[in-house]
């Protein structure tokens, strides 16, 4: 009761502005008793990540029938993805990101009762969350990469003059299992720039993050490992695996010289 009385006693002092409220996800329980205790919500903010894509159905199935945004939404988290059985979780390829920004962008713009008013990208910047690159649409030194190109060109109808590379595949022998420590592996990246710049490439072997939070709290970056990486750097390079027993990734991070760069990252794990 407490909260619609201040619902209404905003519309009241400010009538000329909506009340919006935001959810992480959905559902009917949810949904239902926001319908039930604030009537007075004008717009529905919803916050969802491997279900996007699926927002206008759940909000059929919870009969919600006013105006809404997707006030956030990326790449599938941690929390609904693959995980290696040492416990890491496997992150998205940076082509799948990009699918799935524009593939919750469009499905929520497709609704058709019109209830969606826009849709908040997360993040146009960078942060460490599970990996310093998870849902970073620019790298950690500042390159926008493909899904910024992508979602741009959702806003505005146009491509950027000068667009990121793209990889399209990253293998080592390393990657996905259980390796001994001290051990020389060859890892390989194949890319492309659609404006044929050339590229520069940087390998990082780093650490499975310890500091996990929850909700998207602060979390600190695990450093870079030294001496991992062996001999000549590009898009091929021979790697050495740490010392230290341990959960680990191996980083690609590929740059046009030109503001666009694009990253993957492999688990893998260093016996005792």
């Amino acid at each position: 009761a407490g909260v619609a009385q201040e619902e209404r006693h905003h519309q009241e002092e400010d009538p000329d502005h909506p009340v919006l409220t935001v959810l992480a996800g959905g559902g009917k329980e949810k949904i239902g008793n926001l319908k039930a205790h604030c009537p007075s919500i004008d717009i529905l903010g919803i916050n969802s990540y491997g279900p996007a894509a699926l927002v206008n159905t759940m909000l059929d199935d919870a009969g919600w029938e006013k105006a809404y945004m997707l006030t956030e939404f990326g790449p599938r988290g941690p929390w609904e993805i693959l995980h290696m059985p040492w416990g890491a979780p496997v992150e998205p390829r940076s082509g799948d990101k990009v699918v799935d920004y524009v593939s919750a962008h469009r499905s929520a713009l497709a609704d058709v009762h019109g209830r969606c008013l826009g849709t908040f990208c997360f993040l146009w910047g960078n942060k460490q969350e599970a990996t310093s690159t998870w849902f970073g649409m620019y790298l950690p030194t500042g390159e926008k990469t493909p899904a910024v190109d992508a979602m741009g060109y959702e806003f505005t109808g146009r491509w950027p003059a000068n667009r990121s590379p793209q990889i399209h595949s990253f293998k080592s022998a390393l990657a996905f299992d259980r390796v001994p420590a001290g051990r020389e592996f060859t890892a390989t990246v194949e890319t492309s720039d659609p404006e044929k710049d050339d590229l520069a490439y940087e390998w990082q072997v780093v650490p499975e993050s310890t500091d996990r939070k929850s909700g998207g709290d602060r979390e600190e970056a695990p450093p870079v490992v030294a001496g991992c990486i062996r001999g000549p750097v590009g898009a091929k390079v021979t790697v050495r695996t740490p010392d230290q027993p341990g959960a680990y990734r191996l980083f690609v991070f590929v740059r046009d010289g030109r503001g666009g760069g694009c990253t993957e990252n492999l688990p893998f794990f260093v016996q005792p």
